[in-house]
């Protein structure tokens, strides 16, 4: 809500990740279901895309992104509660034991990626001299 009140719709990106907890809960108890009575080797596992990285914006912008001489990519990693459930746009708090809970229970197994696939120093390149790569780094 908070974009599309500035004027910015992040489309199917800022609703990359919209699972609460309860969704996670419900979704464990449906895998355990289907995967009751079923040998191992027919059981299923949920194998989701596991966003572990991505631009820090703040850390960039201190470094003088987007058109600074200074300006460098800097990684911000989503290891902690201050990740990505956390942080706005999500503010689900952590839920880190309800994921770990589910990887233990052989319920899931994430991939782990990045948020994007792109080659940082032409992103960074772009940056400094794009208006349209300014504009949406300074979003």
């Amino acid at each position: 809500e908070q974009t599309k009140d500035e004027g910015w719709d992040p489309g199917s990106w800022g609703r990359a990740t919209v699972e609460t907890a309860g969704d996670v809960e419900r979704l464990f108890d449906l895998v355990e279901g289907l995967n009751r009575g079923a040998p191992s080797h027919q059981q299923l596992v949920v194998s989701p895309y596991w966003v572990v990285g991505g631009p820090a914006y703040d850390a960039m912008a201190a470094r003088g992104c987007p058109t600074g001489p200074e300006c460098a990519y800097e990684e911000r990693l989503y290891h902690d509660s201050a990740g990505p459930t956390a942080a706005w746009p999500h503010c689900r708090g952590d839920m880190r034991e309800l994921y770990r809970s589910g990887y233990e229970h052989k319920l899931w197994h994430p991939q782990y990626h990045g948020r994007s696939h792109f080659d940082v120093k032409a992103w960074v390149s772009y940056l400094k001299v794009d208006p349209t790569a300014q504009r949406y780094f300074e979003r």
